[in-house]
């Protein structure tokens, strides 16, 4: 966790700056791509806080390309209804992933390995069922797959 006052460093890429027009008024901000680690490291870092950035560019790249797509399954839409399945307390105890935004990505990992998939999107509804019918205590995490797999066929 990032405590208050400490300095926190991460490296970018890709750095943008950005203007909306907001029914409040303008938004202005930047956005740039960190990686994935540090993108759930900030999850516990505060989003009501205020504080100071310092940005320091160490070499420039040109033009970035877009990384390919990654391959996807026929299931988005179902998991995509799931919203974050992956992280009930009862679905990360049967994949034995501590609960927190800090594993978040631990247990996603664990479903591919489960599921023998690299995206959640090749899970079908019937197999993510058929797997936590087998747990104990289930019906809960069943119901929700249902109503789920209801909203997307």
């Amino acid at each position: 966790m990032i405590e208050q006052g400490q300095v926190y460093s991460v490296e970018f890429q890709n750095f943008r700056r950005v203007h909306r027009n907001r029914a409040n008024g303008e938004l202005f901000a930047v956005e740039f791509e960190i990686t994935e680690d540090e993108w759930h490291h900030l999850a516990d870092f505060p989003q009501d806080a205020i504080g100071q950035l310092g940005l320091v560019w160490t070499e420039r790249v040109g033009v970035v390309e877009k990384p390919k797509a990654k391959i996807k399954g026929s299931h988005g839409k179902f998991w995509q209804e799931l919203h974050s399945f992956h992280n009930r307390p009862d679905v990360r105890h049967w994949l034995g992933v501590e609960v927190g935004y800090a594993t978040e990505k631990a247990a996603i990992e664990r479903l591919y390995e489960i599921f023998n998939v690299t995206s959640r999107t090749f899970i079908s509804s019937d197999a993510l069922r058929d797997w936590v019918s087998k747990m104990p205590d289930c019906d809960g995490a069943l119901t929700v797959i249902e109503n789920a797999k209801a909203k997307t066929q």
